[in-house]
Protein backbone atom coordinates (compact mmCIF):
# COMPACT_ATOMS: atom_id res chain seq x y z
CA UNK A 1 0.00 0.00 0.00
CA UNK A 2 2.68 2.46 1.29
CA UNK A 3 4.79 1.72 -2.46
CA UNK A 4 1.46 2.35 -4.47
CA UNK A 5 0.60 5.43 -2.61
CA UNK A 6 4.30 6.58 -3.09
CA UNK A 7 4.06 6.16 -6.97
CA UNK A 8 1.08 8.18 -7.18
CA UNK A 9 2.35 10.30 -4.92
CA UNK A 10 5.59 10.65 -7.54
CA UNK A 11 3.27 11.05 -10.49
CA UNK A 12 0.99 13.70 -9.18
CA UNK A 13 4.55 15.85 -8.65
CA UNK A 14 5.22 15.07 -12.38
CA UNK A 15 1.75 16.08 -13.35
CA UNK A 16 1.74 19.47 -11.15
CA UNK A 17 5.13 20.27 -12.30
CA UNK A 18 4.03 19.89 -16.06
CA UNK A 19 1.23 21.76 -15.37
CA UNK A 20 2.74 24.56 -14.02
CA UNK A 21 5.08 24.95 -16.47
CA UNK A 22 2.78 25.35 -19.08
CA UNK A 23 0.68 27.94 -17.35
CA UNK A 24 3.84 29.86 -17.26
CA UNK A 25 4.43 28.98 -20.68
CA UNK A 26 1.40 30.20 -21.90
CA UNK A 27 1.20 33.04 -19.59
CA UNK A 28 4.48 34.96 -20.89
CA UNK A 29 3.40 34.49 -24.80
CA UNK A 30 -0.34 35.98 -23.31
CA UNK A 31 1.74 39.23 -21.83
CA UNK A 32 4.14 39.68 -25.50
CA UNK A 33 1.32 39.42 -28.05
CA UNK A 34 0.66 42.42 -29.94
CA UNK A 35 -0.86 43.19 -33.12
CA UNK A 36 -3.68 45.59 -34.23
CA UNK A 37 -6.42 42.87 -33.30
CA UNK A 38 -5.25 42.77 -29.81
Amino acid sequence: MIEHSKAVADELSVLLAESYTLYLKTHSYHWNVTGPMF
